[in-house]
């Protein structure tokens, strides 16, 4: 064979075989880039979600018209499900626009994302999971200067809500990628292997990522030993140094305005927007207290009820507060072997099970303090302090119902150095 004739079989050679990876790479869309059908068993769960969430959302919340978006950080994402039947029709179809690691500036982002590439139809309505640990920050810590990051050149607008001229090159990019790398073609034969099993994370066509994985955990550890650890990550985060809300107390909450931003968003779209503070399990609370964020965490409350009366008067926002310690949040934590639990699959990620009661609580016709041990409650300015004064009794009571769970949450506090006043912390427990 003559040199010639051998470069063009090889280069046909090579071609054929660039093509045949592109067609199978189309076909598995392990990214959902190309919006490929997703088929049972062969690609319809999405293991690669697993690292790739925030890109594989950029092109699937641009695809969709959602009256309703769901924001925020994990909890949100697997614990509120699109598909309960909870939504009152006029919500669907319902997207779960939350986010691994997100906060509230991120989820603004990719709004200003969904309404540049679909304008004639925002969100009638935008929910947001509020946590409070994302407001808090390391005294001295300079403010974040939310640099736009490779996943967020995908999105069509800056954070400012200007068109974004790295979108049209890296969406180029990704599609070359999705298409030819080996990363690609490792994830689209992953996708193929995994999707028979049951215990893979997924993103669902409807944005919400599965608690597959975390069923998987909870079956290898048990929920004693998950909940023991992430207590314990809980007591080196957030222990030392200790974090503030603000510069002094008197200071306006630095982070919350992000969230007005996002509320000013809302009403230049027209847009309802629901404000759910998360519940917590018991656990997560007592750590909370323990390590001197109580006072911070009932003053976060009385500026969001704030905000959110002042922000009535030109749109609707409602604010509701599911960080208490109702019942749902008390349920015990049992060893490898020895049940379930209904709420929590750790101290911070409840269950869709969960986040259906609070869809149903925040959409009920009943007026919200009609029945007051309802889980949720309706936070004004006219009834907060009474609610922070609930939730300090209902922590008393439990207290006292349960010394020794408590003493222990004190302890593991108080022994890392993380809770003030040791003594007097562990008397109290006591």
């Amino acid at each position: 064979m003559s040199p010639s004739r051998y470069c063009l079989t090889l280069g046909a050679a090579a071609l054929a075989i660039a093509a045949a990876v592109a067609a199978f790479n189309y076909t598995v869309d392990p990214y959902l880039i190309f919006d490929a059908p997703r088929v049972n068993g062969f690609n319809a769960l999405k293991p690669a979600a697993a690292t790739r969430e925030r890109m594989m959302k950029a092109y699937q919340i641009a695809r969709l018209d959602a009256n309703t978006i769901v924001i925020g950080s994990s909890r949100p994402d697997m614990g509120i499900d699109p598909a309960s039947g909870a939504w009152p029709a006029a919500a669907q179809p319902v997207y779960n626009m939350g986010l691994v690691g997100g906060d509230v500036a991120q989820g603004l982002r990719y709004l200003r994302h969904y309404v540049a590439m679909r304008p004639a139809h925002p969100p009638r309505t935008i929910v947001v999971g509020l946590d409070f640990e994302n407001d808090l920050y390391v005294p001295d810590e300079a403010p974040s200067s939310h640099a736009m990051d490779e996943t967020e050149a995908r999105l069509a607008v800056d954070g400012d809500g200007r068109p974004n001229p790295a979108r049209a090159p890296r969406v180029l990019e990704d599609r070359a990628q999705a298409l030819l790398s080996l990363d690609a073609l490792l994830d689209s034969v992953t996708t193929i292997h995994d999707n028979p099993s049951d215990v893979i994370l997924s993103l669902q066509p409807d944005g919400r990522l599965t608690d597959n994985a975390m069923r998987d955990v909870v079956r290898t550890d048990g929920y004693a030993q998950i909940f023991e650890h992430t207590n314990r990550e809980t007591v080196k985060l957030l222990g030392k140094p200790h974090r503030v809300l603000s510069e002094s107390p008197s200071a306006p909450i630095r982070r919350l305005a992000a969230l007005r931003s996002l509320l000013a968003f809302a009403r230049q779209n027209g847009s309802d927007v629901v404000l759910m503070i998360q519940p917590a399990h018991v656990s997560r609370l007592e750590l909370l207290e323990r390590m001197g964020y109580w006072d911070d965490f009932d003053r976060w409350k009385r500026a969001l009820a704030g905000m959110t009366a002042q922000a009535n008067a030109t749109q609707r926002v409602v604010l509701w507060d599911f960080a208490g310690y109702a019942p749902e949040v008390l349920e015990p934590a049992p060893p490898k072997g020895h049940g379930k639990m209904d709420w929590f699959w750790d101290q911070l990620h409840y269950t869709p099970a969960l986040g259906e009661r609070m869809i149903a609580r925040m959409h009920e016709g009943a007026p919200p303090d009609a029945d007051p041990g309802r889980f949720g409650v309706l936070l004004t300015p006219q009834n907060v302090e009474a609610r922070l004064a609930e939730v300090r009794r209902e922590r008393a009571a439990w207290r006292s119902a349960m010394p020794q769970e408590s003493e222990r949450y004190a302890r593991m506090a108080c022994d890392a150095g993380a809770c003030p006043g040791h003594p007097a912390a562990l008397a109290s427990a006591r």
